[in-house]
């Protein structure tokens, strides 16, 4: 089974009884949609990290909860890193007697800007794959930042990997014991007996 891509059985939140497919969810749509409202967005990031910590059964809730607060840390540093570069490249160019952005300063501005437009789409591409794989109890990591998600919220693969564990590890020991075992295979039919040889017929006698 591939280990980035978990497919989990069916299970409850400890929060409120909700399905943990939703919940897992919301935790990277939630943030996205208070982006938009001043002064909210500024603390969107704590969703994810309030489900984390609340949460107790479910390890496939806390895996992707800590997987968008990772992707939110990551955005925000980048955001932090070209909101500096573009302070510094305005800094200079009033600083060299220039009232805009030009020559070389200009092109590190204009470049800053689209880098961070393309960060910007890489991001929300993979937090709707995640999303789209959370609904369907899948435990997807998004590249470097799953490893560490799985790591933090105590899911290795090399406990766990070839062993019907994999699929049980992202909800507590109590769910995966309410679920259903699997059926016994099917006794093998007994083999027919051989059938005895025919009897020899006997030669005649000869003269």
């Amino acid at each position: 089974m591939n280990a980035k891509a978990v497919k989990v059985q069916p299970h409850k939140s400890s929060l409120g009884n909700m399905d943990a497919n939703l919940l897992a969810l919301l935790v990277y749509l939630a943030p996205i949609i208070l982006a938009w409202i001043p002064v909210v967005k500024y603390v969107a990031w704590a969703v994810p990290l309030v489900v984390f910590f609340i949460e107790k059964d479910s390890k496939f809730v806390k895996f992707h909860s800590m997987q968008a607060i990772l992707l939110s840390a990551v955005g925000a540093v980048l955001g932090l890193i070209f909101s500096l570069i573009k302070a510094g490249v305005i800094a200079g160019s009033y600083a060299s007697g220039y009232g805009v952005v030009v020559g070389a300063l200009g092109l590190v501005y204009l470049w800053a800007r689209r880098l961070a437009l393309i960060i910007t789409i890489i991001i929300i591409v993979f937090e709707i794959i995640a999303m789209v794989r959370a609904y369907g109890y899948v435990a997807y990591r998004i590249p470097l930042i799953g490893n560490w998600a799985a790591k933090i919220v105590g899911w290795e693969d090399g406990n766990q990997a070839g062993t019907s564990d994999q699929q049980t590890a992202y909800y507590h020991a109590s769910v995966a014991a309410a679920a259903p075992p699997a059926a016994p295979a099917a006794a093998e039919a007994p083999a027919a007996p051989a059938e005895p040889a025919a009897a020899e017929a006997p030669k005649p006698e000869s003269k």
